[in-house]
């Protein structure tokens, strides 16, 4: 299981225990014009130790001039990779570990200073910032769906990317939806995507409408209830 755990003052015997073998990373995080991200979230991913009963990834955010600052305890580097990303929107969900794998997250593999206990990396563009996409089930599933949780439990969601490589393959959380059940809450990056979402109910699969969302960047856009395509720039959404 992968854990993101945000910085928490340490106190007593484990701060003395590791306290030698702790680097501090600093940076800025920056869009693509070298302006300043503030809240971007940055966090260390290291590989898995074979006995762990979890995966915890330290983590931390951006101030509001885009400065960051986190520590690595580990007493090995190899492998550990430093991620730099926009927030997920409160209230969305994104399957941010598996953007890695397609190449829109790209990570920063860190190297152990020689004299120092510091890592200095300057500006760090910021690979991957999300927009909010909410998709209403009733209209993808032409009224089959009722919003409850054994709809929930039985909602499988399919996320591919313009080349039709899938993202994602499974359940989805329940930070995907809203309150009353009836909405998906996701939140992409820039680019087009398929969305495919199924229902299992009594041992029969439904499959309902395929969607299309082409993202055109970063700024919020929330489809209509129609699911009709807009003719904002920003964002287009189409039934298939």
């Amino acid at each position: 299981m992968r854990l993101l755990l945000l910085p928490i003052l340490i106190l007593g015997l484990a701060s003395a225990l590791f306290a030698q073998q702790a680097t501090m990373i600093a940076g800025r995080a920056v869009d693509e014009r070298g302006k300043p991200v503030a809240n971007a979230l940055i966090w260390i991913d290291y590989p898995a130790c074979a006995n762990c009963f979890e995966h915890i990834m330290p983590s931390a955010r951006s101030l509001p001039d885009g400065v960051f600052f986190i520590e690595w305890s580990g007493s090995s580097f190899k492998g550990v990779k430093l991620f730099v990303e926009g927030s997920v929107p409160q209230g969305f969900w994104s399957p941010t570990l598996s953007f890695e794998d397609s190449g829109l997250l790209r990570s920063i593999p860190l190297r152990r200073p020689k004299r120092s206990s510091r890592i200095d990396l300057g500006n760090v563009t910021v690979t991957i910032r999300y927009n909010r996409i909410s998709v209403t089930l009733a209209d993808v599933f032409g009224g089959k769906y009722v919003p409850a949780r054994d709809s929930v439990k039985a909602l499988h969601f399919v996320l591919r990317n313009r080349g039709g490589h899938i993202i994602y393959d499974g359940s989805l959380p329940d930070s995907a939806y809203d309150r009353t059940l009836s909405k998906v809450n996701l939140a992409l990056p820039r680019g087009k995507w398929l969305l495919e979402f199924s229902l299992t109910q009594n041992g029969t699969k439904i499959n309902g409408q395929r969607l299309v969302v082409d993202v055109k960047n970063e700024t919020t856009a929330t489809p209509n209830k129609s699911l009709d395509a807009s003719r904002d720039s920003v964002f287009r959404m189409k039934l298939l």
